[in-house]
């Protein structure tokens, strides 16, 4: 397969100068796009994460999740059908698998869901890289790089299905169960 490698700047990532946990800048939007205009469209693009460079361009790193966040802004940037996170695991599971041997997969959760899970433990996505996708409205999916056939699990504005019980999660000294219902007239209980 033909490739070529880029660093994150070269296509387009510019941030602010906070080295650590820089802020991706929203005229990386543009900047991407023209950017990938003049790819040649039948190569892979291989693009570093986790690094961008400031207006001086002074390289710069965006902190936890950073290398996520870059693929999401890239493909949220391009509004990508899709985009692909590839991991050491088949996805979003029910739970954590050292704890719950038997967790499976789930096949898809929303935006806020997998924020939300990931939050309280689930170490998948960082919430900071779905925020491109949740901006552009374009799904990602979480895929096994060990596993490549497995499906994964799509987050997307919506789910697809109405389960009751998407993913039970652990966080030490947190007690929370967030339970919604069309009955609950959007009250929580806790």
């Amino acid at each position: 397969v033909p490739a070529q490698a880029f660093d994150a700047w070269d296509v387009g990532m510019i941030t602010d100068s906070e080295f650590g946990d820089a802020k991706i800048l929203a005229e990386s939007e543009d900047a991407i796009r023209n950017a990938f205009d003049r790819i040649d469209p039948n190569i892979v693009s291989v693009v570093t994460g986790f690094i961008g460079h400031d207006p001086n361009k002074r390289i710069t790193t965006l902190g936890r999740g950073g290398s996520d966040l870059t693929a999401t802004q890239i493909g949220a940037a391009l509004k990508l059908d899709e985009i692909q996170v590839w991991k050491d695991v088949d996805g979003i599971l029910t739970s954590d698998p050292r704890l719950v041997p038997n967790a499976v997969p789930v096949g898809d959760v929303s935006y806020e869901e997998a924020s939300e899970l990931a939050y309280f433990g689930a170490q998948v996505l960082h919430p900071i890289a779905m925020q491109p996708a949740m901006k552009h409205n374009v799904p990602v999916r979480v895929k096994n790089s060990y596993n490549p056939s497995a499906v994964g699990t799509i987050i997307r504005n919506r789910k697809e299905t109405e389960r009751l019980v998407t993913a039970i999660t652990y966080k030490r000294d947190i007690k929370l169960m967030d339970i919604e219902s069309t009955q609950m007239l959007g009250a929580y209980a806790g």
